[in-house]
């Protein structure tokens, strides 16, 4: 049985100390859900700090070198400077923030979340995590958005998936906030040379930062290494000052796919598809977004970042670009 305010992580999330890697991400998700904000409204403030301790316990105890520093030294292993071999420590452990613990939820449940319709586990990219280890070889690796729209075959993909994953999807080191996660679902769009995969609904499993590509594996199995213009990612939002139809604000739903010439999103509410502009959705925090339309700060118009908080009254999103920059933008200034 768990025990929240523990200082024991094994006991924050209810497991032995030897416990394997399911039994850790079991009660991982068990608690996560339980404790999460979204499942909390009415103590919304208790709700974050007990999901940030079940999150931090979580992070350690499934990273095996955070795990093995933690049993030996306890907190002050994660720290720096009681390592094996005089190892500097390791990121997150103690103090984790509400962002870092989004992040892990998010990635955790395939880079969304699992409360897009007020389910758990039964929704259509809720319960068990995307990208798991060795998802990779399945077909072969395609380069579509090319500048004529041209196709490039880049060879087979790696039997074991993705480097450095881990069986939950979750990349280790730390997440760049200009990238999109691994495990987020997208949809395709926009391919010339390959239309037959234009609708598809897939799963990314990297970015390459020499080429601003990611690749992603579809339902099928195929794999294609895919520009950012050429997906939207499939992610939850909800329904904010639209006029037209007053009684659909505050509403949750799932966005679907990006329609270029109109500047507008498919949402998916339960029983029914809506076309609204970005003005109209909040995304969730953690999102990674792309800035568009800016005419004060230009520079910025291309540029990629995570959205770190939202501010409901002026309705614009405080945007992590990069481990020090910063940037407040309104809601119509991003596309997912």
């Amino acid at each position: 049985m768990s025990d929240i305010n523990s200082d024991d992580y094994y006991k924050v999330l209810g497991v032995s100390r030897d416990a394997e890697e399911n039994d850790i991400n079991r009660a991982y998700k068990k608690l996560a859900l339980k404790y999460h904000p979204d499942k909390n409204p009415d103590n919304r403030e208790k709700a974050e700090e007990n999901f940030k301790k079940v999150s931090e316990a979580y992070d350690v105890l499934s990273d095996a070198k955070k795990r093995k520093a933690y049993d030996q030294f306890g907190k002050q292993g994660l720290q720096g400077g009681m390592g094996e071999g005089g190892m500097g420590g390791f990121g997150g452990g103690p103090g984790m923030s509400f962002t870092n613990a989004e992040d892990i939820f998010r990635q955790f449940f395939g880079g969304g979340s699992p409360f897009a319709f007020g389910d758990d586990d039964d929704g259509p990219f809720g319960g068990m995590p995307f990208g798991m280890g060795g998802m990779g070889g399945k077909g072969m690796r395609f380069s579509f958005g090319g500048p004529m729209g041209g196709m490039g075959m880049g060879g087979m993909p790696g039997m074991g998936g993705m480097g450095g994953m881990g069986g939950r999807g979750r990349p280790r080191g730390p997440q760049r906030p200009d990238v999109i996660p691994a495990g987020t679902k997208v949809a395709i769009y926009g391919l010339q040379s390959a239309p037959h995969h234009n609708g598809k609904l897939a799963s990314i499993l990297e970015h390459d930062r020499n080429s601003g590509r990611y690749t992603v594996e579809t339902q099928s199995g195929d794999n294609l290494a895919l520009k950012p213009s050429n997906f939207t990612q499939v992610t939850a939002a909800v329904i904010r000052g639209l006029k037209s139809k007053p009684e659909l604000n505050g509403k949750k739903g799932k966005i679907m796919r990006w329609d270029e010439d109109k500047g507008r999103y498919a949402i998916q509410i339960p029983g029914q598809t809506l076309s609204l502009q970005p003005a109209n959705l909040q995304l969730e925090q953690s999102t990674v977004v792309r800035i568009e339309g800016l005419s004060g700060a230009a520079q910025y118009n291309g540029s990629w970042g995570k959205i770190v908080d939202v501010d409901m009254e002026a309705q614009r999103y405080q945007l992590q670009l990069d481990a020090s920059k910063q940037l407040k933008v309104r809601w119509e200034n991003v596309r997912v």
